[in-house]
């Protein structure tokens, strides 16, 4: 996937290795140089935030569902599912938001 700090030419860290097999069939890491990363510049509609109502959340872990889009493309509104687990009185990220 890799990273993305900036809008500059070296401001993006492409992911350099992606699971591959060898001509035996076996489970080996592949560098790869040249993969585009995956755009995460989501917007979130933080108005349309509600529980979840097909997963099940409890007093430490909880499902939220929220519509949002990428940047740039504002007519393709998806609703996405973020997880938060409380830990040490913290609820924390427990799910990716690209």
């Amino acid at each position: 996937m890799g990273i993305s700090i900036s809008e500059n030419e070296n401001g993006t860290l492409y992911a350099r290795y992606m699971e591959g097999k060898d001509k035996d069939g076996r489970p080996m890491l592949l560098k790869l140089n040249t993969y585009e990363g995956l755009n995460t510049n989501r917007v979130y509609h933080y108005d349309t935030m509600r529980y979840s109502e097909e997963k099940r959340s409890s007093g430490t872990y909880v499902y939220i569902e929220m519509e949002t889009h990428l940047e740039g493309e504002e007519d393709k509104i998806v609703t996405v599912r973020i997880s938060l687990s409380l830990v040490n009185g913290t609820w924390l990220l427990d799910s990716p938001t690209y």
